[in-house]
């Protein structure tokens, strides 16, 4: 896949922002900077930019979000607001756990934390 200024410009936009956009909100992000692009346009370099690992996804219902972060992380969801926060949770003894007791091997985990952000809780 070659390099256009169109998938430089969205893979710039979705790593700079921690708020795990979804491909309209990048489509509104990057026109301010390319007024003529499609929309289509960056469905097809999000899939692309997906694909080869640059960016990974988020989906929660039937919501897709990117994410600039593709280092090992977990996520955190406010029920109420909906903001999505990058987390770290130490797995080794809850994949440990489940080795030992269940004998399964286990070569990934990804866990999907829902509750209230602390801007919710107030």
């Amino acid at each position: 896949m070659r390099n256009t200024k169109q998938k430089t410009a969205i893979l710039e936009r979705v790593r700079s922002t921690k708020n795990h956009p979804t491909a309209d909100w990048v489509f509104e992000q990057v026109r301010k900077k390319i007024p003529n692009i499609s929309l289509g346009t960056v469905y097809r370099n999000l899939n692309q930019l997906v694909a080869d690992g640059s960016i990974g996804t988020y989906q929660f219902d039937r919501t897709v979000c990117y994410d600039g972060t593709v280092d090992h992380h977990d996520h955190f969801r406010c029920s109420k607001c909906g903001t999505i926060t990058d987390v770290e949770v130490l797995e080794k003894d809850f994949i440990k756990n489940i080795y030992q007791t269940q004998e399964l091997h286990v070569t990934n985990v990804k866990l999907d934390l829902i509750g209230l952000c602390k801007a919710c809780l107030c």
